[in-house]
């Protein structure tokens, strides 16, 4: 209403919080530095507390506000007095999941999910809880425990807790104990200073365009300060109030007269509106109705033409602060205005010598002469008193000074302290990476038509043995693809059973074109192991593979690990995959990789009962240290197994660094690692070892559309989906980085044996 009067763009002093009215006071300021740690810190608890109507709700807009969306997903939680059962269901709510599956289990089962997305998508997720002061003990138990979800010792959630003061009790509290553990930063709000009080509205002002009009006086400011001890939304309420009081009245001048007439106003309509008061009197509550004599007065006439004596007559509430005594000077101006002058003495406030003396300042024109020794006498006192006061306070603030001062003196000395380890640390880290830089670049200088010796390579299509020169050093570089689907893998296996995949929709098909495709892009050619139970569903893919120029091997039948099979068993997996794919392609099926690289010192039949079917290789080492599979101490280049003769084993790529093996081989290790250290690796495996240097990935790693699995452990599935949309970009990097060949085409025959 006022703001067309005033030429503002909208209302100043709404009461609902909106950011963009935000005001850096100091407490506000330091709230919102705390909040921005806890982010930086991502994980924990930050508490935020303060009083009704302190700013709380504006400054956790602000930072929603000022939040990269890219990288954090936030919500707000409004609802209060959540019981313990109810809360995951309200935090779902809140991000907008929806559960597949009923129950908690359902429940808990989606936010893994939601939360596992996030963390792959490179996001984190933040729930703020508005009220908490009202969350039962168990509802703040079952929150700190829904905290406790991490990967890998990441943090995937993180609460910020907004709460009124007797949230603070509830934290000091013994049964609190593990969830104050979790607190990693608490800071309470509280209410502007007189200078940030007039700043503050000079601010809300401003935004909304304010051009000087109305005008603001000293002490206007003083008047709103006192009245709402500078509690923003206070202030809002007053000033709100005290802006349509001027529109209406035409004033475009805010001073101490217009605000204690609008004050009165607000007061009379909280007694009117209100219920009885106390019978007690309290600072700042209106004074019990007092007796009065008629006076012979025509001005008191003219008030009152009906009092008589006894009447009794309400003081009117004046501009003072709720929680403040009522001055002199303001008790004096009441009594004027109801020309009440001779008030019962019994029922009056007692006065401090400050406020008399302030009092007979402010009156001092009216004071008569045989008056002024003894007006003189009291003011003298109060002045005594008021400097007596003034010491104590100076003294005190020296005091507080002084403390604070070796406070900050022994912070410098702690970031002193803390440069210098963190400058080691630094320095140590720079060391660390020329060292590994180095490392990296050493295979690059290698000459590798130099270096690279005769090889024997085993043809596939004979058993003969042909010796000659590798010409280049991407002759050596080996391209495998494993043809399965997304829900056959092996960290999949617990939750998806076999004999329930044929409710799946077969997608890797699709994705295994694809793959053929980019080859064609990339003038590669590959080996493609292939499952038996895809080839029985998609019989024209292992002849689509053969006729575009690539090679087919057994991935086995059904992805059924060798060391979790009898030899017997192994054996008619084996033979059963290797006729199927050889009647479907029309061609020899050679090669052999067992499902999770399964071929290890428990199953020292294997390579000889594949000999036995007619296979010539295998490729199921992966001679490194993992929870799923691999062998740290199996060979690192082609090798033919103990006791075996005319039989390769083909490990993937690794190569050694500082000691230690590191995969650069493909699947998940190639998602996970930057192309080119992925690149890096590859080389200086080539430089280390003899014999091809086998890559592989899967067809599944370049469909991002594929269906998410649920209920599954979080390292699965980070496993599983991690960077599975840059896969294909990293693909076509690597693929133009190299001269890629089949595996039977690079084949080498060993020079020692393992």
């Amino acid at each position: 209403m006022y703001e067309e009067y005033f030429g503002l763009s909208g209302p100043p002093f709404k009461l609902n919080p909106d950011p963009k009215f935000f005001f850096g006071s100091r407490s506000h300021n330091k709230a919102m530095a705390y909040l921005h740690y806890g982010l930086k810190q991502a994980e924990g608890f930050i508490v935020i507390t303060g009083p009704v109507g302190a700013g709380k709700s504006t400054a956790i807009g602000h930072l929603l506000d000022q939040l990269d969306r890219s990288n954090i997903v936030a919500a707000q939680l409004l609802t209060t007095n959540v019981a313990p059962d109810e809360l995951l269901e309200h935090v779902l709510s809140a991000f907008r999941i929806e559960p597949e599956n009923p129950g908690r289990t359902g429940q808990l089962e989606a936010f893994e999910d939601y939360l596992f997305d996030q963390l792959h998508r490179g996001r984190r997720v933040l729930l703020i809880m508005d009220e908490a002061q009202n969350l039962p003990d168990k509802t703040l138990e079952e929150l700190r425990m829904l905290s406790n979800l991490d990967y890998d010792g990441t943090p995937l959630f993180q609460v910020f807790l907004v709460g009124q003061p007797e949230f603070r009790d509830t934290l000091l509290s013994d049964r609190m104990e593990q969830l104050k553990q979790r607190v990693i930063a608490s800071y309470h709000l509280e209410n502007l200073s007189r200078e940030e009080t007039q700043e503050y509205i000079l601010h809300r002002l401003s935004v909304v365009g304010w051009n000087q009009d109305p005008v603001f006086t000293d002490e206007a400011f003083d008047a709103v300060y006192a009245e709402t001890e500078g509690r923003p939304r206070r202030i809002n309420t007053l000033c709100n109030r005290l802006m349509l009081h001027c529109s209406l009245e035409e004033l475009h001048e805010v001073d101490g007269e217009v605000l204690e007439s609008v004050v009165s106003e607000l007061h009379e309509e909280k007694l009117s509106s209100g219920g009885e008061q106390p019978a007690e009197k309290k600072p700042g509550q209106l004074p019990k109705p007092t007796k009065v004599e008629p006076v012979n007065s025509g001005a008191a006439q003219a008030a009152n033409n009906t009092s008589t004596s006894g009447e009794i007559i309400e003081e009117r509430p004046i501009a003072t602060s709720p929680n403040k005594r009522m001055s002199v000077l303001d008790r004096l101006r009441s009594g004027r205005s109801h020309e009440a002058h001779s008030i019962d003495t019994g029922l009056r406030q007692e006065a401090t010598l400050t406020e008399v003396a302030d009092a007979i300042v402010a009156a001092s024109t009216a004071s008569t002469e045989s008056d002024a020794g003894s007006d003189k006498s009291l003011v003298d006192e109060a002045w005594r008193k008021g400097a007596e006061r003034s010491i104590d306070d100076v003294r005190n603030d020296l005091k507080e000074a002084n403390s604070n001062l070796r406070r900050l003196r022994g912070a410098l000395d702690q970031n002193a302290t803390d440069r210098r380890e963190k400058g080691i640390k630094i320095a140590d880290a720079l060391s660390n990476a020329d060292a590994i830089i180095d490392e990296l670049r050493r295979p690059e200088q290698i000459d590798f038509k130099m270096n690279v010796p005769p090889t024997q390579v085993i043809s596939a299509a004979d058993d003969k043995v042909e010796t000659k020169i590798a010409d280049t050093a991407d002759s050596k570089f080996a391209l495998s693809v494993d043809v399965e689907d997304y829900f056959q893998v092996w960290a999949f296996s617990e939750k998806i059973k076999r004999d329930s995949w044929h409710e799946f929709d077969l997608r890797v098909g699709d994705s295994t074109r694809r793959c053929l495709d980019l080859f064609d892009e990339h003038e590669a050619k590959a080996t493609f192991f292939m499952l038996g139970w895809v080839a029985e569903r998609d019989p024209a893919l292992a002849r689509e593979i053969v006729e575009r120029g690539h090679e087919i091997g057994s991935h086995g039948y059904d992805h059924t690990k060798v060391n979790l099979q009898s030899q017997s068993a192994f054996r008619e997996d084996a033979l059963r995959s290797k006729k199927m794919l050889e009647d479907m392609a029309g061609m020899a099926v050679s090669g052999y990789r067992a499902a999770g690289f399964s071929i290890d010192a428990s199953t020292p039949w294997a390579h000889e009962t594949l000999l036995e079917l007619g296979y010539k290789y295998s490729s199921s080492s992966h001679p490194i240290a993992h929870d799923h599979y691999g062998d740290a101490e199996a060979p690192q280049s082609a090798f033919c197994p103990k006791g075996v003769s005319n039989f390769l084993e083909v490990p993937v790529a690794t190569t050694t660094m500082f000691g230690r093996r590191l995969s650069c081989a493909g699947g998940g290790w190639f998602r996970a690692a930057p192309v080119p250290v992925s690149k890096a690796l590859l080389r200086r495996a080539a430089a280390e070892h003899e014999g091809p240097i086998v890559f592989y990935f899967h067809p599944w790693e370049i469909d991002v559309d594929q269906p998410r699995i649920n209920g599954v452990s979080a390292k699965s599935k980070f496993r599983h989906y991690v960077n599975i949309n840059r896969m294909e970009a990293k693909l076509k990097n690597v693929l133009s980085s190299f001269s890629w060949n089949r595996i039977d085409h690079t084949l080498s025959s060993p020079t020692k044996k393992p």
